[in-house]
């Protein structure tokens, strides 16, 4: 129920002019306006949600232009407002603005906001703000937010989350690894979440900046367990319109199963897009875990779009070892029964140097180890295999004129590595680790030429708070998107996967990140922190 309290008369309200009304310590710009014969009275907060300057020494202009009944000019940066509404029309942010009803000449208003509306709205200029590339903006909204809604630390991500499975050309790509890892690092609190959503922010925003939401096809009529056939024929014949109409068409209750179902076998068939698809998949995956059934379903396709424009890598001709591996692991048709569960030390060592060595070494050793071994047991020696490529990874090979080596390899190496440890936990995708050990075996063997000779690291500890200062920094192009972010949040699961990984993601890490002495985002943040102090919005919610 609302409680309306006195304000101030109406006769104190001088025509198409704010002025400031003090209500107890709480300030808000009061505006009567008329125009063509009619008065409406409004009021918003005083103080212009951009830098606080305050409304009630700003603008009136009464019109009927652009639907609206007046606009309300801050003279401090000239940010316009929407009286019958608070939004921005010029700027950034909205306003906050406050129901109104007259008695017996006396304004009064309800001091409390219409929290699902304003919410809305503030979701909506987040949502704006990130299309726009308005980083401070978005920033501050996002802090708005959680302060609206109390302990949903995560909501901020769950608003940026669609624009980045759904306002990108191909797909949920690297703005969905981002939005995971911050989400998981946030979680952990190994980021604030100023910081968590200030990364997010800057990596959706760099992939989605200014781009309208993908045309959605109309949906077929889908199961999971009848469709599954007819979605990856679809995707093998480049038939995505029909795939994601498929996705469309799944019913809310079966649209969570969609990941180990379709996706994830999918993603297992080929070595797409160097390793990057199955990071994605299980991405958005994470994301949609717990979410309402909208985000479900945007990340759903987010994640089936990706796939159906990735790249076969494996169909190249440079990846022939590979390739061939995978036709060998289909026709072998899973793995062999009684198999030995964990490898000793001597023969993990020889495997490693042999995966090491070269694309065909690695795909011909990891064939003869599954003859033997369960694929589970196999996942360790990879992983370390993989960390070892990256703790030896040598950025001169970027800079050689005609190099096709491309400075994410690595990058993409550890993001893969994470998703294969992750999957390997999950009884349900235990079918497809043969699969992804194939790809992880032939792209960690296929960069020995961007590595030099592998030196076992000195022992270190992984040290999780390097983590906020190194993925602020975005010293490297490849880093942009938030690459970095996600490689670092895949590095720390790595270790968390396996204690021995620490002294090698810390040698990869060293490898890969270098710090910027002025990272832009740092600034950002810095301003963002200046805003709490000031009290916008209230205290207490980092």
């Amino acid at each position: 129920m609302k409680t309306f309290v006195a304000l101030c008369p109406v006769k104190d309200l001088p025509a198409n002019k704010p002025r400031l009304v003090k209500l107890g310590a709480r300030r808000f710009a009061a505006v009567r306006v008329v125009a063509s014969g009619e008065e409406a009275i409004h009021v918003v907060d005083d103080r212009c949600p951009h830098e606080g300057h305050p409304l009630s020494m700003g603008l009136v202009r009464a019109t009927a232009e652009e639907g609206c009944s007046a606009i309300l000019t801050c003279p401090w940066h000239n940010w316009k407002f929407d009286l019958g509404t608070g939004d921005c029309l010029f700027g950034g942010e909205s306003v906050a603005r406050y129901t109104t009803e007259i008695h017996h000449e006396t304004v009064f208003i309800d001091p409390e906001l219409d929290s699902a509306a304003t919410r809305l709205r503030t979701e909506r200029d987040l949502a704006r703000a990130t299309l726009e590339g308005q980083l401070d903006v978005a920033l501050r909204e996002s802090l708005r937010l959680v302060s609206l809604i109390g302990d949903a630390a995560d909501r901020p991500l769950a608003v940026l989350a669609p624009i980045a499975a759904e306002h990108t050309p191909f797909g949920a790509a690297d703005g969905i690894l981002a939005i995971a890892a911050a989400k998981r690092l946030m979680g952990a609190g190994v980021l604030r979440p100023p910081t968590a959503y200030l990364l997010a922010i800057s990596a959706v925003a760099e992939e989605a900046r200014a781009r309208g939401a993908r045309p959605r096809p109309t949906p077929f009529s889908a199961r999971l367990d009848q469709d599954r056939g007819p979605f990856l024929a679809d995707l093998v014949e480049e038939r995505r319109t029909d795939a994601l109409a498929r996705v469309l068409g799944l019913p809310a209750e079966e649209r969570p199963g969609i990941t180990t179902a379709w996706l994830v076998p999918f993603a297992s068939l080929k070595l797409w897009d160097r390793g990057l698809a199955l990071p994605r998949v299980l991405a958005a995956a994470s994301l949609a875990a717990g979410g309402d059934d909208k985000l479900s379903e945007s990340l759903a396709l987010g994640a089936a779009s990706t796939l159906a424009w990735a790249v076969a890598e494996s169909d190249l001709p440079g990846f022939r070892p590979t390739r061939v591996a995978l036709q060998e692991v289909a026709r072998r048709n899973g793995p062999l029964k009684g198999l030995v569960t964990s490898m000793d030390e001597t023969n993990a060592n020889t495997m490693i140097c042999e995966v090491l060595a070269s694309e065909r070494c690695a795909v011909d050793a990891l064939l003869g180890a599954l003859q033997t071994h369960n694929p589970e047991a196999l996942v360790p020696v990879l992983v370390g295999a993989a960390l070892r490529r990256a703790a030896s990874y040598d950025g001169a090979w970027t800079a050689k004129v005609g190099s096709d080596v491309d400075p994410f390899e690595a990058g993409r190496l550890v993001l893969l590595a994470a998703a294969i440890a992750e999957l390997s936990l999950s009884s349900e995708n235990a079918r497809f680790l043969p699969n992804q050990l194939v790809q992880l075996a032939g792209l960690t063997g296929r960069l020995s030429r961007i590595s030099t000779m592998f030196e076992s690291p000195v022992s270190a500890v992984w040290d999780r708070s390097a983590i906020h200062e190194l993925a602020l920094a975005a010293p490297a192009a490849w880093m942009a998107r938030g690459r970095g972010l996600a490689v670092l949040d895949a590095l720390d699961r790595l270790v968390a996967f396996d204690s021995r990984n620490e002294s090698l993601a810390v040698a990869a890490r060293d490898r890969l990140f270098v710090a910027d002495d002025a990272p832009p985002l740092a600034r950002v943040l810095a301003n963002a922190e200046k805003f709490l102090a000031d009290g916008l919005p209230p205290e207490g919610i980092v």
